[in-house]
C-alpha cells in the first residue's frame, strides 16, 4: 500500500513476472484490418498507428471505464480498479489529403486505500497492447489479484491476463490463458494467499478455471459439461466451514435453446463436485453473482427475463437461493413488493395502465406474483445483482432497476438485505443532486463495511466510475435461532425450454428477377444490448436471433456514445459477429450513429473489424459542434469503405424526431427504417393520431419526450421538410430520395427480435449478397404493430396482449411493368402496377393491397378471405417526369408490409 502512494498518477510501477518490463504501448482504437484498401495504409504504418475517426472531433484528454471495488476484511483496505483510456489526436495523411485522427491507449490501473484517501493509481498492464476489458479484482489478508481481457490489434485474439500484489509488490502482467478467452473474474484464499480465475473460453464455449500458486499460473482445467457457458463468477469458501475451501464458481449457460444458471464447487487440489443446475426455467436467467454467508450457504443471485413482453417492459427481475450443502433453498419474499408511487405517472401516461394504484396492487398481488421462485424485484428491468455479507451476517442484493417513467435514462441503484427471515423492503443509494435523472448508469460495483457502503458505477455520457459512500441504514438486530427461513422445498420451475421458435416461412419463396434466382430471407440490424442501453447480454440477441427469431441475418448496433473512445468495447463489438456467422446464419457489425440534433441512423458493415464515430458528448470543453450526417459519411468513406467492403447507413425514426437528410449520401444510404418499435413512419404521426390509427397517450408523450431532446441539442428551427428535415419515409421519397423501405426493430430487450424485420429478395445467403439486395433495394419492410410506446406500462397484465400477437412472415413483390421493386427504370409510358402477397399464417387473410404513388393511394384491391392475393392497376394519369410507386400490405391481423418503391425516371 505504502508504495503506490509514493507514485504519481503518471508513474509506471516497478514490475515484476515474466511480460512487466518496458513502457506503455499507445494502441489505436479498433479498426479495420483491411485499411490498405482504404488508401493511405503505408503512412499510416510507418507511423506504426492506426486512425480511430477523422476531422471532426477534437476531443484529447483522459476518461475511465469499468470500474470494480473490492474490500479486504482482514486489513480494512479497500482496492479498486478501472479502465483508463488516453485519446490523442494528431495530423496523417491520407489520399483526401491532411487528415485529423484520434487515437486511444487504455491501461488497467489499480488503486488502494488504507484510510480516507485512495493512493497513486498503479498500472497494471504497462507493455501490453490489447484493447482491454472488464478488470475484475479480489483482496484478502493484505494480498490483491487484478485480472482482465484484452484483444491482440494483430491476431484478433484475446487473452486473460492478471497482476498479484503482496509483500513483495505488483507482478507485471501474467497472461493466464490465450486463444479466445473472454470474460474472467477472480478469488483469493485468504488463508493460502493463492488466487483463482474463471473465464469463457470460446474455443470450445466452456468455463475454464486457473490457480496462481503465487508465482506462476497452472494450466486451466475446463469445469462445465456442455453447451455455451458465459460470465463466471467465483468465491474462495471459508476453509474452516462446511465447504471446506473450495472454490465456488457460478455461470450463465445456454442449452437446450434456454439460458440458466450452473454452479460448480472445486476442491483447490483440483477434484471436481457435480455441476449443479442452479436454475431450470423456461424464462432465461444470467447475470448470476456468488456469495457465503458466514453460516457458510453459497448464494446466488440472477436476473431472470420475461420472454412475454417484447420491449422495455420487458421485465428483468431480480432472483436469489442458497445451498446449504445439501440442497437448493429459496428465501423469503420481500416484506414490500413495489414503491406505488413510482407507478402514478405511467399509469397516467398508458392507455393500456392499470386505471388507478388499487388496480395496480391487485395485479401485483395476484396471480403475477410468483411466491417461492426467490423473486426479489418485482415488475422491473433490473441488471447487474451484486452480492455481499455484513460482519452481523446479513446479506445484501444490490442492482440497477430501472425507473419506469424514464426508462433507461432514469435508474436507480438500490438494494435489499436478508434479516429476520425475510428480504426488506427497497433501499436507495442516492447518487447525487440530479445524478438519477441526468445520468444513464450501468455496471456497478458495492463493497459493504462494518460503518458504511461504498460504491462505484458507470454513469452515461460521461463514462467516469464514480464513488459514493453510505452508512447502512439501521437495520433489525441479530435474531436468536436460525437465520435463514426456506421458502418450500427445493426449487420446481418450468421445464425448458419456454421461448417457443417463431415461426417462418420454409421453404423460402423463390423467384426470378431479371434472369436471376432470388430467394426472400429475413433480418434485423437495429438491435441493443446492455453495453450500449439494452436489457440484457450481447450474447443473448444472437442466440435468440438465430434460434427463437429464426432470423436469416442479424446485426446489433449499440449506440456510438456507448462504444466509441473505449478500445475494448470496440474489440468485443467486432468479434461477437465473427463468432455467431454460420453458413445459414449471417451476423453483421454495426452501431447506431446518435446525434438529437442531427437524428439517429443505423451503420452497418459488410466486412468487420470496422471503427465507430464518436458521438459529441465526448467532447467536453471542446464548444457545441454537433456531429454532423456529413461528419458521418466523410467518416466512412475515409474508414469504412474498401472495395470489397460496403457500408449502408438507414435513417432512424423514433415517434416523430426525424433526421437531417441536408447531407444525404446515396452512395452509403439506400434505404429507410419504415418500420420500427416505435412507429410505423410511411407518414407522419400526426397524421397516423388524426386518422386514428394510434391514439396512445404514450406514443404522444414520447413524442413530446423526443422533441424536447431537439431543442436542447440542436436548433429546433430546422426541423422542417422545408430544411431537409424529414420526420417519415413519404417526406424523403416526395423530396426525391430513393430509398427503399426496410423494417428495423430497434429493440432493447431480446425478445424484441423478429416481431419487426426486413425481407430481402438475395441472390445466395452470404454477406455480399445481402448488402447487394440493401443497394439494389430489393427489400420489404414488415410490422406487426408491436409498439414501444407500452415504454410507459410496467404492469404484468400487459403481459397477456404482447405475447398472444403472431410474428409475421410476409411475401411481398412489387413491379412497375416488368422492373422489380429498387428498379430506377427510364419510362416514357404508363406503367401496370402489379402486387403479389402472402403471408405465412393461412389463418391470417389479406385484408387490401394498396398502391401508392408520388405520397397519395391510387388504388386498392380487397382481399376475398385468403392469406394471398394477387393485385394490378394500370396509371392512366401517367406524366413524365419522377414519379415513385409502392405497395402497402394490410393483414386481417392489423399486419402491415411495405415493399421497396420502383424510382420513374430518378
Amino acid at each position: 500500500m505504502k508504495e503506490n502512494r509514493k507514485k504519481d498518477n503518471n508513474a509506471e510501477p516497478v514490475l515484476k513476472g515474466p511480460k512487466g518490463q518496458g513502457a506503455g504501448f499507445s494502441r489505436r482504437v479498433f479498426i479495420n484490418r483491411g485499411l490498405a484498401t482504404a488508401g493511405g495504409a503505408a503512412i499510416l504504418a510507418n507511423a506504426k498507428s492506426w486512425p480511430a475517426w477523422a476531422d471532426v472531433m477534437e476531443f484529447e484528454g483522459t476518461h475511465t471505464r469499468m470500474g470494480q471495488l473490492a474490500y479486504d476484511p482482514e486489513t480494512k483496505s479497500t482496492w479498486q480498479s478501472y479502465v483508463k483510456i488516453e485519446v490523442e489526436v494528431e495530423e496523417i495523411d491520407t489520399e483526401w489529403g491532411p487528415t485529423k485522427a484520434t487515437s486511444a491507449s487504455d491501461s488497467v490501473m489499480v488503486k488502494g486505500k488504507e484510510g480516507r484517501g485512495y493512493g497513486s493509481p498503479v498500472n497494471l498492464s504497462s507493455g501490453l497492447a490489447h484493447a482491454k476489458l472488464e478488470p475484475r479484482l479480489d483482496a484478502r489478508a493484505g494480498r490483491v489479484a487484478v485480472v482482465w481481457c484484452g484483444s491482440d490489434p494483430d491476431t484478433r485474439e484475446w487473452s486473460v491476463h492478471a497482476s498479484y500484489f503482496d509483500d513483495q509488490g505488483w507482478t507485471g502482467p501474467m497472461e493466464v490463458a490465450g486463444g479466445m478467452a473472454l470474460h474472467p473474474d477472480v478469488a483469493l484464499d485468504p488463508a493460502s494467499g493463492r488466487a483463482f480465475v474463471a473465464y469463457e473460453d470460446w474455443k470450445d464455449k466452456s468455463i475454464k478455471l486457473a490457480a496462481f500458486d503465487g508465482k506462476k499460473w497452472g494450466t486451466p482445467v475446463k469445469i462445465s459439461e456442455a453447451g455455451y457457458n458465459y460470465r463466471p463468477h467465483l468465491i474462495v469458501t471459508d476453509g474452516s466451514g462446511k465447504h471446506g475451501g473450495k472454490i465456488a464458481v457460478v455461470w450463465d449457460s445456454y442449452r437446450d435453446l434456454q439460458y440458466d444458471i450452473h454452479m460448480r464447487l472445486i476442491s483447490q487440489d483440483g477434484s471436481m463436485g457435480e455441476e449443479m443446475r442452479v436454475t431450470r426455467c423456461a424464462r432465461w436467467d444470467s447475470m448470476a453473482d456468488v456469495i457465503e454467508d458466514k453460516d457458510h450457504n453459497i448464494w446466488v443471485a440472477w436476473v431472470r427475463a420475461s420472454n412475454e413482453l417484447s420491449e422495455f417492459n420487458a421485465m428483468r427481475n431480480v432472483h436469489a437461493r442458497f445451498w446449504d450443502g445439501e440442497r437448493w433453498l429459496v428465501p423469503s419474499v420481500p416484506e414490500k413488493l413495489y414503491n406505488g408511487s413510482e407507478f402514478i405517472h405511467p399509469t397516467y401516461l398508458s392507455d393500456h395502465g392499470a386505471k388507478d394504484n388499487k388496480e395496480l396492487r391487485r395485479a401485483l398481488g395476484g396471480e403475477g406474483r410468483e411466491e417461492g421462485d426467490g423473486r426479489v424485484s418485482w415488475y422491473s428491468v433490473c441488471w447487474f445483482p451484486t452480492l455481499q455479507v455484513d460482519d452481523k451476517n446479513r446479506v445484501y442484493v444490490f442492482y440497477r432497476e430501472s425507473d419506469p417513467l424514464i426508462f433507461p435514462l432514469y435508474s436507480h441503484l438500490d438494494y435489499r438485505v436478508y434479516e429476520g427471515d425475510k428480504w426488506s423492503g427497497p433501499r436507495r443509494l442516492k447518487l447525487g443532486r440530479g445524478a438519477n435523472i441526468t445520468r444513464m448508469m450501468w455496471g456497478l460495483s458495492v463493497a459493504v463495511k462494518a460503518k458504511e457502503i461504498e460504491a462505484i458505477w458507470e454513469q452515461g455520457f460521461v463514462n467516469n466510475p464514480r464513488v459514493i459512500k453510505r452508512a447502512p441504514r439501521k437495520l433489525l438486530a441479530g435474531l436468536s435461532g436460525p437465520m435463514f427461513h426456506p421458502w418450500g422445498e427445493d426449487s420446481e420451475e418450468t421445464l425448458y425450454p419456454g421461448w417457443k421458435p417463431r415461426e417462418t416461412m420454409r421453404p423460402a419463396p423463390e423467384m426470378e428477377v431479371d434472369g436471376e434466382r432470388h430467394f426472400l430471407i429475413f433480418g434485423d440490424t437495429h438491435a441493443h444490448s446492455w453495453t450500449s442501453d439494452g436489457a440484457d447480454p450481447a450474447d443473448y440477441y444472437y442466440h435468440y436471433a438465430r434460434d427463437f427469431a429464426r432470423l436469416d441475418y442479424f446485426g446489433l448496433s449499440d449506440h456510438d456514445f456507448r462504444i466509441s473512445n473505449t478500445p475494448g468495447i470496440e474489440a468485443y463489438i467486432a468479434f461477437l459477429p465473427k463468432v455467431f456467422s454460420e453458413d445459414d446464419f449471417i451476423c453483421f457489425q454495426g452501431y447506431e450513429f446518435t446525434s438529437g440534433a442531427k437524428g439517429h441512423r443505423c451503420v452497418v458493415f459488410e466486412g468487420d473489424d470496422k471503427p465507430t464515430l464518436p458521438h459529441r458528448v465526448f467532447t467536453p470543453g471542446k464548444g457545441d459542434k454537433v456531429v454532423s450526417v456529413g461528419d458521418l459519411s466523410g467518416f466512412i468513406h475515409k474508414f469504412g469503405l474498401s472495395p470489397d467492403s460496403r457500408v449502408m447507413v438507414s435513417a432512424h425514426n423514433m415517434f416523430d424526431l426525424g433526421n437531417d437528410f441536408t447531407e444525404y449520401d446515396e452512395s452509403i444510404e439506400p434505404l429507410y427504417d419504415v418500420m420500427s418499435q416505435h412507429i410505423a413512419a410511411e407518414k407522419t404521426l400526426e397524421e397516423y393520431v388524426k386518422e386514428g390509427v394510434i391514439g396512445s397517450a404514450g406514443s404522444k408523450a414520447a413524442s413530446v419526450l423526443m422533441k424536447l431532446n431537439q431543442v436542447v441539442s440542436g436548433d429546433a428551427v430546422t426541423r422542417d421538410p422545408a430544411n431537409g428535415w424529414y420526420s417519415c419515409w413519404r417526406h424523403c421519397l416526395d423530396a426525391s430520395l430513393p430509398l427503399g423501405a426496410y423494417g428495423n426493430s430497434d429493440t432493447h430487450a431480446v425478445c424484441g427480435l423478429g416481431w419487426i424485420t426486413s425481407g430481402l429478395w438475395v441472390r445466395a445467403k452470404n454477406r455480399k449478397a445481402i448488402f447487394d439486395a440493401m443497394f439494389e433495394r430489393r427489400s420489404i419492410a414488415l410490422d406487426n404493430l408491436v409498439r414501444n410506446f407500452d415504454v410507459f406500462n410496467t404492469f404484468p397484465f400487459r403481459e397477456e396482449r404482447v405475447k398472444d400477437t403472431p410474428v409475421l412472415r410476409m411475401d411481398v413483390r412489387f413491379w412497375a411493368d416488368d422492373h422489380f421493386m429498387g428498379a430506377r427504370p427510364k419510362l416514357a409510358e404508363a406503367p401496370l402496377l402489379r402486387a403479389s402477397v402472402k403471408g405465412h399464417n393461412p389463418d391470417d387473410a389479406v385484408r387490401s393491397v394498396t398502391f401508392v404513388k408520388n405520397g397519395r393511394e391510387v388504388h386498392v384491391a380487397r382481399g376475398g378471405g385468403d392469406s394471398s392475393l394477387q393485385a394490378s392497376w394500370k396509371d392512366d394519369h401517367f406524366l413524365a417526369g419522377k414519379n415513385y410507386y409502392y405497395a402497402r400490405v394490410e393483414f386481417e391481423s392489423g399486419n402491415q408490409g411495405y415493399s421497396s418503391p420502383v424510382f420513374v425516371n430518378y
